[in-house]
């Protein structure tokens, strides 16, 4: 869907298929040698973006966790939620000036 949105974005995409995001996926199946598959192009860009970042935040997230754990016993609602916290933090820190 983000190459059929990316093509009505454009100038050129609007002028050949107005806002008809259906017309504009059925040209781009009809127009390329992968057919459907052409759809997904430019997916694995998006994936290798992904994937470290969920990585940190998991991985954050369980170690934060672990932490508590292990100094109190328990994980209340609050340790969750300083949990939650700092892996988007250490995620956003991180990832950012990648995205920027």
């Amino acid at each position: 869907l983000d190459l059929v949105k990316s093509r009505l974005q454009t100038t050129a995409g609007r002028a050949a298929h107005g806002t008809n995001a259906v017309a504009a996926a059925l040209e781009i199946v009809s127009s390329s040698p992968l057919g459907p598959l052409a759809l997904y192009r430019g997916c694995l860009v998006q994936m290798a973006g992904i994937a470290p970042e969920k990585t940190i935040k998991l991985t954050t997230n369980d170690m934060v966790r672990a932490f508590i754990l292990s100094h109190y016993g328990a994980l209340p609602l609050g340790g969750e939620v300083v949990a939650g916290g700092l892996a988007g933090f250490c995620q956003v820190l991180v990832t950012n000036p990648l995205e920027v």
